[in-house]
């Protein structure tokens, strides 16, 4: 099993408590859901979600739970796409 800089293996699923926690910790997060790779920086303008070089929603200031119960994928929150464990972490930065 691979594992990345803590104590989470590649592609797991991880309960939302802690996928917010790495979150308040300032860390960012590749995950993928339905096979596409999505990425959540942290920068200076606030924490965004891309798609490769695409952002793909508006900069969240530093409550990452806003951005978790604001951004969609398709009709689906990701804060909810996390709690029904359907999407999967790759790194956590």
């Amino acid at each position: 099993m691979n594992l990345n800089n803590n104590d989470e293996p590649k592609t797991s699923n991880i309960d939302y408590n802690r996928f917010l926690h790495y979150l308040n910790e300032g860390r960012e997060i590749e995950f993928y859901y339905e096979e596409v790779e999505y990425f959540i920086s942290n920068e200076k303008k606030g924490r965004a979600v891309w798609i490769g070089k695409k952002r793909i929603s508006e900069y969240f200031d530093d409550n990452p739970q806003e951005l978790l119960h604001s951004f969609k994928i398709g009709d689906a929150l990701l804060a909810t796409l996390i709690k029904q464990k359907k999407i999967t972490v790759g790194t956590i930065f």
